[in-house]
């Protein structure tokens, strides 16, 4: 049994994202990315400066994003989505349209359904950390 305390996922959040227009997403979960000289290692490693190269690299050859597996989620059953987008406010309105919209947003933290999953799925648990005197 793994603990996970429930201080690591305040603040996080699950969005859904409507997007405005067709995209050209870099499947990384393919086998057809050996072709490239992509390895499954692209889905485990934390080497951060090395999968920003990847998507940068991406983001150049005209792809809006990539498609992966969480590191994590060893069933490969569920893929991760990376949207390419500049940084900043992503403020949608009808003066400033934007390509992605988001139209829902939960905080982790009340989403108990993912949890009772992640246990049963799993064995980790999410647990409160005791108050100190």
């Amino acid at each position: 049994m793994r603990y996970i305390p429930r201080t690591e996922i305040d603040g996080r959040a699950l969005s859904a994202v409507a997007v405005g227009r067709d995209l050209q997403i870099a499947d990384v979960t393919s086998n057809k990315a050996l072709e490239f000289g992509m390895t499954s290692e692209i889905n485990t490693t934390v080497d951060y400066d090395l999968t920003q190269l990847w998507a940068e690299a991406f983001r150049t050859a005209g792809f809006n994003g990539m498609r992966y597996w969480a590191r994590h989620e060893m069933s490969h059953t569920h893929a991760c989505l990376a949207l390419f987008a500049d940084g900043g406010d992503r403020t949608h309105s009808a003066t400033r349209p934007g390509d992605y919209v988001v139209t829902d947003i939960d905080l982790l933290v009340d989403r108990d359904d993912l949890w009772v999953a992640l246990e049963k799925e799993t064995g980790i648990q999410i647990l409160d950390i005791p108050g100190t005197f």
